[in-house]
């Protein structure tokens, strides 16, 4: 079933993978279209408002030819004398920046007055001569006998149509930038998400193939042995008998407890799981579960020793659960500390609870791989260790139970400096329990 589950994981992840590319190509698209629909609509109001900039510039400089040359005829009528020409060039001035500041077309005005070929004024010295004369924007601002005796010129800025009042560009400008960002988040997000979910998938591919290897080591095992059994001759020996079934009472054990470790993940995960709780005696149960340990693997006499401390020693938790836990990590011990590790179980009584330590002395584990032994399928590969299968549940497992009898776990180490994994059973949530 967990296999299964573990298939169809991969499957979901090829279609999710292919949704996750096609919303990346159309945010890819979207953004491609947000950049070209900018330029060309950034090109085209360009051009728009420098036409219109152009356009309100001929208007400006004609109502001010206008004002100026009323003014001129106005004081010629009254008998007044002709104007010099700083009156008039004031005069000028003044009417030019009276007209372009009610339009606020420029921060500076800057304008010419020539006569014929003859500059008469240049309002920045470093306006040429030719700029003065040839700009697309001259008007006659003083007549005699019906010519234009003196010429005004506007020299616009680089930038013109830019200080126009337009503040909804800066308005659309923002909005297509705020709106690229967006796309450029979703993007990122989608793309990390393909990681992760390539990553997962990687993981239980390993996963399904330690799982076919954990199966396969006891099934040749148990195959072997049913072959030798039907043998006359190893018939005739009882002791042989014996020590064929053994082997296959052993290996049957092995799956079991392997399935069911697969059985009680996803019992956890579908929240299905039911605890019976009792009342342990720590240490009494942690000798028991050493010794029937040793009966079984009598190589581990001087390799696994206990040192049960523990003044109040009971908790409160589900026996057979318990018993999984010390277990898994007993066996993770000696898995990935080395070959001569030696692995301590103990316990200790401190304020807040009842502390059980499974120490090894082997060969650690590093920083960054801390956090991450307890999340499902992670997979920890020893230094020169290469060959040990697992399918990276225990620890999960662990960590998942012990949370749901209400108990914390955390790991110390360093690497070549061994390993402690501290349980705590803390005794008001045990209060609370009764």
């Amino acid at each position: 079933m967990y296999i299964f589950e573990l298939i169809l994981t991969l499957e979901t992840y090829r279609m999710s993978t292919k949704i996750y590319k096609f919303l990346i190509y159309i945010s890819i698209s979207a953004m491609i279209a947000v950049v070209v629909g900018q330029i060309i609509w950034t090109s085209y109001s360009q051009k728009v408002i420098r036409q219109a900039g152009y356009t309100l510039i001929q208007l400006s400089l004609a109502k001010s030819s206008h004002d100026f040359n009323q003014e001129i005829n106005r004081i010629e009528t009254r008998g007044g004398k002709k104007p010099s020409f700083e009156v008039m060039r004031s005069m000028i001035d003044s009417a030019l920046n009276a007209e372009f500041e009610s339009i606020i077309l420029f921060e500076d005005l800057e304008y010419s007055i020539y006569r014929g070929n003859k500059i008469l004024f240049k309002s920045n010295p470093d306006i040429t001569d030719e700029d003065a004369m040839n700009s697309d924007f001259s008007r006659g601002f003083y007549y005699e006998k019906n010519k234009p005796a003196m010429m005004v010129s506007i020299i616009p800025p680089g930038s013109i149509g830019y200080r126009l009042n337009l503040s909804h560009m800066n308005l659309w400008w923002l909005m297509s930038m705020l709106g690229f960002v967006v796309i450029a988040i979703i993007a990122l997000i989608l793309m990390r998400a393909i990681q992760k979910a390539k990553q997962e998938a990687n993981t239980r591919v390993k996963t399904i193939n330690n799982i076919a290897h954990e199966f396969k080591t006891p099934i040749a095992s148990i195959k072997l042995a049913a072959e030798m059994l039907v043998h006359e001759d190893v018939a005739r020996q009882p002791d042989r008998v014996h020590r064929y079934a053994e082997l296959i009472q052993y290996e049957i054990k092995r799956l079991q407890r392997q399935t069911e470790q697969f059985q009680n993940v996803v019992l956890l995960e579908e929240g299905q799981i039911m605890l019976r709780f009792t009342y342990i005696n720590a240490n009494e149960v942690l000798q028991k579960m050493v010794n029937h340990y040793l009966l079984v693997r009598s190589d581990y006499q001087d390799r696994l020793l206990t040192d049960l401390k523990a003044d109040n020693d009971f908790i409160y938790a589900d026996l057979a659960h318990f018993e999984n836990v010390i277990t898994n990590l007993i066996d993770n011990a000696f898995k990935y500390g080395g070959d001569k590790v030696k692995v301590t179980i103990s316990t200790r009584s401190i304020e807040s609870g009842v502390q059980i330590l499974v120490s090894d002395d082997g060969l650690g584990i590093a920083k960054s791989h801390q956090k991450l032994i307890f999340n499902r399928f992670y997979r920890v590969t020893p230094i020169n260790k290469h060959d040990i299968k697992g399918h990276g549940i225990g620890l999960y497992y662990v960590k998942t139970i012990l949370k749901q009898m209400g108990a914390d776990i955390a790991v110390h180490s360093s690497v070549g400096k061994g390993a402690t994994f501290e349980i705590l059973f803390q005794f008001e949530l045990n209060n609370q329990e009764k």
